[in-house]
């Protein structure tokens, strides 16, 4: 399924938008024309998103039900010609303010540097640019580097809001990145799968339910997004009702940037579920844990799979019924409760003995990819909370 190219608002806005829209587009190519002298030769858009069902469990693999929003990410573009040599990226932002104009050159050799040790805007433009990059190696032989653009952004996801103004960027940045360069029809889940990877550079453990909620929807539908046996997305339309079915969507101005927070907060939980997967891998005796898309590498649906596959003697477990899926849900939350007691938590020492693994080895593999800080890790919580989530 492709990236939809838009000729009016009206394809991308719900009616009671269009209004306010056209003026915010018209203002940003006024914008875009006063800063750079000319006009954009195209716009990419990528919105918000907020979740309905299935809170911190998309990075476990598990299925969530999120939707997209009007609010969104829009960047103006206009492309350099190719030349040889580095290519120049501008990047401008309506709110100069908050977010100061940047500039930097891609090399010949079309790798782009980011720093993810520093909160910096445009860290998540070069993010979706990397993907992209690295996609078009893969599919043209001939490709190396980015041609060089002048980018004007705006975005009316509130940052640091729950709402995921960071993956709608670099999904929008992506998708410009791919535009610029030839790609004139952009596979969505080809999208989806470049921004959840990109958005990891910036310094963030990310699931996929973001980028997938910012990419794959339908107007007036949720979206139920799966992850195993592959990443795939059904939209799910809401049932027709006398009167309008309405999403309430409250601000409550608090923000909470998951780049500064990550390390106590986001990509701790990730660690802590990784370890609560390696775990009860251990516990209950599976020969192995197979590797799989989790951040780092295994997640707890990559241990409930093989478990009951392995232990239980399921022969496929990707194709159980919904009905024995909740059963084997709800038996894992007791296995949880009767293996994992510590409420207080696990330090590195009692997790290095269960896991046959020195600390140094543990903290190589799991704890230096995206930096945490902890001195005790809340498996018990962490997989009780997951498997409840999922079977809700």
């Amino acid at each position: 399924m492709e990236v939809p190219t838009a000729k009016s608002l009206g394809d991308i806005y719900p009616e009671d938008a269009v209004e306010s829209q056209t003026k915010r587009w018209n203002s940003l190519i006024s914008k875009f024309k006063e800063d750079y002298g000319k006009l954009p030769d195209f716009i990419s858009r990528s919105p918000g998103r907020v979740n309905i069902i299935g809170e911190h469990i998309d990075y476990c693999l598990y299925e969530v039900l999120p939707m997209a929003i009007t609010a969104d990410v829009l960047l103006a573009v206009s492309v350099h010609p190719q030349e040889s040599g580095p290519s120049t990226v501008r990047l401008v932002n309506v709110n100069p303010q908050k977010f100061e104009s940047r500039k930097f050159d891609i090399p010949d050799t079309g790798d782009v540097h980011i720093d993810p040790s520093t909160l910096e805007w445009t860290n998540y433009f070069k993010s979706g640019l990397s993907g992209a990059t690295e996609l078009l190696r893969s599919k043209r032989k001939d490709f190396q580097q980015s041609v060089g653009m002048d980018i004007q952004a705006d975005g009316t996801v509130p940052s640091g809001g729950g709402l995921s103004s960071s993956a709608a960027f670099v999904c929008a940045s992506a998708l410009a990145s791919m535009k610029a360069n030839g790609v004139d029809k952009v596979d969505k889940k080809e999208l989806v799968e470049v921004a959840i990877t990109s958005e990891r550079a910036v310094g963030v453990n990310s699931g996929g339910m973001d980028q997938s909620a910012s990419v794959f929807p339908v107007q007036g539908s949720a979206l139920y997004v799966s992850f195993v046996p592959e990443l795939s997305a059904e939209n799910i339309a809401f049932p027709e009702m006398k009167s309008p079915l309405v999403f309430v969507i409250a601000q409550s101005f608090v923000a909470a940037d998951k780049h500064v927070t990550a390390p106590v907060c986001y990509n701790l939980r990730v660690v802590e579920v990784t370890l609560a997967a390696l775990v009860l891998a251990k516990i209950l005796r599976l020969k192995t844990l197979p590797p799989d898309a989790g951040p780092l590498g295994v997640s707890l649906r990559g241990f409930h799979d093989a478990y009951f596959q392995e232990i239980e003697g399921v022969k496929n477990n990707h194709t159980v019924s919904k009905a024995d899926f909740q059963d084997q849900l709800q038996s894992l939350v007791e296995k949880v409760d009767q293996y994992l007691p510590q409420e207080e938590g696990y330090t590195r020492q009692q997790l290095s003995e269960i896991l046959g693994m020195s600390i140094d080895e543990m903290e190589q593999k799991y704890m230096t990819k995206f930096p945490i800080r902890a001195e005790r890790f809340k498996l018990r919580q962490r997989a009780m909370h997951v498997f409840s989530e999922a079977i809700r």
